[in-house]
C-alpha cells in the first residue's frame, strides 16, 4: 500500500505503527513487532511513522515512545 500511495500522491506518506486495535498498552511481543514495522516502513520509502504508547495508568508511556523513535531515523 505503502509503495503505491508513493506513486501516486506527491505530499509525505507517515505510516501508522499499530500492532493492532484496541487500547495502547503492548506486550513484548508487540513491541518487538512494532520495531521491526518501523525498520521495514524505512526500507520501503516511508517519509516518517506515527506511533503511540500508554501506561496502565493512562499516561503516554514517554519511555517507549523514545525507544520506538529511536528507531525510526527516518
Amino acid at each position: 500500500l505503502l509503495q503505491v500511495a508513493k506513486q501516486y500522491i506527491k505530499i509525505p506518506v507517515y505510516v501508522m505503527i499499530r500492532p493492532r486495535g484496541g487500547d495502547f498498552l503492548y506486550s513484548d511481543q508487540e513491541i518487538e513487532v512494532m520495531k521491526k514495522d518501523i525498520e521495514l516502513m524505512k526500507t520501503q520509502g516511508a517519509d516518517g511513522v506515527v506511533l503511540g504508547a500508554l501506561t496502565e495508568d493512562g499516561r503516554v508511556d514517554a519511555e517507549l515512545c523514545m525507544e520506538l523513535i529511536g528507531t525510526v531515523d527516518i
